[in-house]
């Protein structure tokens, strides 16, 4: 019962998420000029996903960093509110799939994946070991990577010469692989333990490949924001 009541948080998250798209769209219409002129008009699904996803996320990322010093120095894990984090990290990725139009294919594979790793800790009801463990990790330090949000949202319509943006895309690289170094070197020596212990079964095979997928789109993505930072004085001349 306990876990049907978190399904329905989830659900619960995505309609007011889904609600945040018509209501940001009315903000940001009167407030910006730029955003109206946006084109293809698609797009501005784009912005407002990550727009949402990394307020939402930025606002919960003291909540993430709690969690992750009672994780790493008092091994201490409090099963509701992990839950609670999972539902609205999974749910930002879940509405995004049905809201943004013209969506690439690595962006959807990553948020596909998201949500069947959540279906699965939620089933195997956060169990605090093995798999669903690094999961969680896994989710937790995807968290606190919001700013990466905040500025593919605000590129699109704000101009690529403006130095705030540019100073805005140098804090999301770097808060980025930081996060993504500390994420994948966690992932590798939990699985890579799983491996010593005989205990890499068929579930941490998929697992195993559900993170390169989405490891892959993080590399994609990292690509992106390196080469803006470094050609940006090339596009400000």
């Amino acid at each position: 019962m306990n876990n049907i009541l978190h399904l329905f948080g989830f659900f619960n998250f995505c309609f007011w998420i889904t609600a945040s798209y018509y209501f940001l769209d009315f903000v940001l219409w009167r407030l910006s000029r730029r955003y109206k002129e946006i084109k293809p008009s698609h797009k501005s699904y784009y912005v407002r996903s990550n727009m949402i996803k990394g307020l939402l996320l930025g606002f919960w990322s003291p909540y993430a960093i709690n969690l992750l010093i009672s994780l790493y120095l008092y091994d201490s894990w409090n099963k509701e509110q992990l839950k609670v984090l999972a539902a609205l990290y999974s749910s930002l990725d879940t509405v995004s799939l049905y809201m943004v139009p013209k969506m690439q294919l690595n962006t959807i594979v990553h948020h596909v994946a998201v949500f069947l790793l959540y279906m699965y800790c939620l089933w195997c009801d956060f169990e605090l070991v093995g798999l669903t463990r690094i999961i969680i990790v896994y989710a937790i330090w995807s968290t606190l990577a919001w700013t990466v949000n905040l500025y593919l949202s605000l590129r699109v319509y704000i101009e690529k010469t403006n130095y705030k943006l540019h100073v805005l895309c140098i804090c999301a690289f770097t808060s980025y692989l930081g996060c993504c170094i500390m994420n994948w070197s966690y992932q590798l020596n939990s699985l890579y333990t799983f491996w010593n212990n005989d205990e890499f079964g068929f579930g941490c095979l998929c697992y195993f490949i559900t993170m390169l997928l989405i490891i892959y789109d993080d590399i994609v993505l990292m690509h992106y924001l390196r080469k803006r930072i470094t050609n940006y004085k090339a596009i400000k001349n």
